[in-house]
């Protein structure tokens, strides 16, 4: 996978630095944020924003996140098309991890 497109959710105060990071080194980046106003600077410096966590999961090769809550994650970790990209989700949050496996178990 030479240039992977790249999904990130969360364009808090970390998500953001990280996806410009990411849009400056050339890749090609969907975000997603809840809050539809913290998406705009990324925006006009190329990314494409995504209406809600499945669309960007089915149009990219990795997603990644950086989400502040156990509110914010179980809903992305509870994506319809979850199954397509669970192995390459990475995940920065101080979410409870058990929380998210009782969610959503390995193997559903």
């Amino acid at each position: 996978m030479a240039n992977p497109r790249l999904g990130f959710i969360g364009m808090g105060g970390m998500g953001s630095r990280m996806a410009a990071r990411l849009l400056a080194a050339g890749y090609a980046v969907t975000i997603y944020n809840r809050n539809r106003e913290r998406t705009r600077l990324l925006e006009k410096q190329g990314a494409t924003v995504a209406a809600e966590p499945d669309e960007l999961a089915a149009h990219v090769d990795i997603v990644l996140s950086s989400l502040a809550d156990d509110a914010a994650v179980i809903p992305s970790a509870l994506l319809p098309s979850r199954s397509r990209w669970a192995a390459a989700h990475l995940r920065c949050a101080r979410s409870s991890r058990r929380r998210v496996l009782d969610t959503n178990p390995p193997g559903s």
